[in-house]
């Protein structure tokens, strides 16, 4: 919970405001047609994969996607870490995180790390912050066929029966969810009338 508060309170009025500012240059565009659900982090939607390239600060470093910074995270080691933020791909840093021995504490943290990595994606990047705002009202899934249902919602045959977790989705969504109730409230009215939906806050 200790992260949970640290960047609950990390959304300063200075951060408000420099994201008010950005939506007063770039107004939101509003969604002609619009979904109750995105159920795949792909084509349009692929900012939302934890493959997407983009600059993430994370353990006083930069880190090329989430997917590196979550591997990576999976081991105390600084050398291992660094190998595997310096891969080239997101699909080799998954590879060389899968085969780690792992920190003895890692299902404990493992979800507090993504949110906070997750957090920063979007914190640290306006754009890619911009484009998750403009899903308000929207529930995000992570569709996947490849049989997990602990991040994502495997949509396998195999996996029909079995619970989908989705918490990338989850952690997607309260992210999106506490980015905009810091935001300024003319900027909340703007958000709501372009994207069609009201009472953002209470049934998000």
């Amino acid at each position: 919970m200790g992260l949970i508060k640290h960047f609950s309170s990390h959304m300063s009025k200075d951060w408000a405001i420099r994201v008010g500012n950005h939506f007063k240059t770039n107004p939101p565009v509003r969604i002609i047609k619009r979904r109750k659900v995105i159920d795949s982090f792909s084509m349009e939607n692929a900012f939302l994969s934890n493959f997407y390239i983009t600059n993430i600060y994370y353990m006083k470093r930069f880190w090329p996607s989430v997917e590196h910074a979550f591997q990576a995270s999976k081991t105390f080691s600084f050398k291992k870490q660094e190998e595997i933020r310096n891969l080239p791909t997101c699909k080799l840093a998954k590879y060389y995180g899968n085969s780690l021995k792992l920190r003895s504490d890692w299902e404990e943290v493992k979800l507090d790390i993504m949110y906070e990595i997750v957090y920063r994606k979007y914190y640290d990047n306006q754009w890619e912050m911009r484009r998750l705002i403009n899903t308000c009202g929207i529930r995000l899934v992570e569709g996947n066929t490849w049989h997990d249902n602990f991040w994502g919602h495997c949509m396998c045959s195999s996996c029909r029966s079995k619970y989908k977790h989705n918490y990338l989705g989850k952690i997607s969504m309260r992210v999106r969810r506490e980015m905009f109730k810091v935001m300024p409230v003319w900027l909340q009215d703007q958000i709501i009338k372009h994207n069609g939906i009201r009472y953002y806050i209470k049934h998000t």
